[in-house]
């Protein structure tokens, strides 16, 4: 949480949407499973960067197979789940959302943040 010059408080959030393949079901829990990072964004709250990755989703959903793709749908519409990630943002604890498609895994996630005010 930061204060700015009025002294009132705001909390900041960043967004960041990572890839990785899945592990095979023959690998160990401890194979190393590469990532990459397909974008990140500062927010100046919670509910921007939840803006944020909603956004993501729905650009990912349009890659996806029909099946992934219904579940990214099914929770870019579940507003209770957004009220949750809202709550655990709030909470100082950072909010991840999975998405699975055969042999990926899109990770949206958010964070709360500290930041200097400028």
């Amino acid at each position: 949480m930061t204060t700015t010059p009025s002294g009132s408080h705001h909390t900041q959030a960043e967004g960041a949407v990572r890839a990785s393949r899945s592990p095979s079901p023959r690998s160990s829990r401890t194979t190393k499973v590469p990532s990459a990072w397909l974008g990140a964004h500062a927010a100046d709250s919670p509910r921007l960067a939840l803006r944020w990755l909603r956004q993501r989703a729905d650009h990912i959903s349009d890659q996806l197979d029909p099946p992934a793709a219904r579940t990214v749908l099914a929770w870019l519409h579940d507003h209770q789940a957004h009220e949750h990630a809202l709550a655990v943002l709030a909470s100082g604890t950072p909010y991840t959302h999975t998405v699975c498609d055969d042999t990926v895994r899109y990770l949206l996630t958010a964070q709360p943040t500290t930041r200097p005010y400028l």
